[in-house]
């Protein structure tokens, strides 16, 4: 994860420690509640006006309270721990080489020749937008770059296809 940097691995090291403490938190409200609940099992059996009676009734309303304010930490351990888990990227293969942007990115493999046209050929968002199928300006307000909304005869398009595969495979026993 270094290779991700120094904030990731800071974000990990975080991670493990808030994690950690958690498990441990965890260990000892089990306690508690194992604890609790003997305190309750022998205060069923005790007499309701010995001064037995009233210790034990103290000391469980004293575990309660521990357990409660114990339970109240976890909860936010959990939530902390949960929304770092959201940020924390997957690690990156061995293989994969270290980069900046996508301009870093090493060819693996190609296939056939890129084609050449007599004429100035436009990408396929450009066609889209032209076309009013694509809508990128909606879609940046929605999710953020690299997302596209379909629109009109787009969405019917790609809702037609959808359904041509999921046919096509279940004929050929897909399920």
């Amino acid at each position: 994860m270094r290779r991700r940097g120094p904030d990731v691995a800071q974000q990990v090291e975080t991670y493990q420690g808030l994690n950690h403490r958690r498990k441990s938190l965890q260990a000892s409200l089990d306690e508690l509640r194992a604890e609790r609940n003997a305190a309750n099992q022998a205060m069923a059996k005790a007499d309701k006006k010995s001064e037995e009676f009233v210790a034990m009734r103290d000391k469980l309303r004293s575990l309660s309270q521990d357990i409660k304010k114990g339970e109240a930490e976890l909860g936010e351990l959990e939530t902390q721990t949960r929304d770092l888990l959201l940020v924390i990227p997957n690690a990156p293969a061995e293989s994969a080489p270290d980069g900046a942007d996508e301009s870093d990115n090493a060819v693996v493999s190609s296939w056939g020749q890129k084609p050449s046209f007599d004429f100035d050929a436009k990408p396929h968002w450009d066609i889209g937008e032209a076309l009013g199928i694509l809508d990128f300006e909606t879609a940046s307000k929605l999710s953020g770059a690299r997302f596209c909304v379909l629109k009109g005869d787009g969405a019917r398009l790609n809702r037609a296809l959808i359904n041509l595969m999921v046919e096509l495979h279940a004929g050929r026993g897909y399920q």
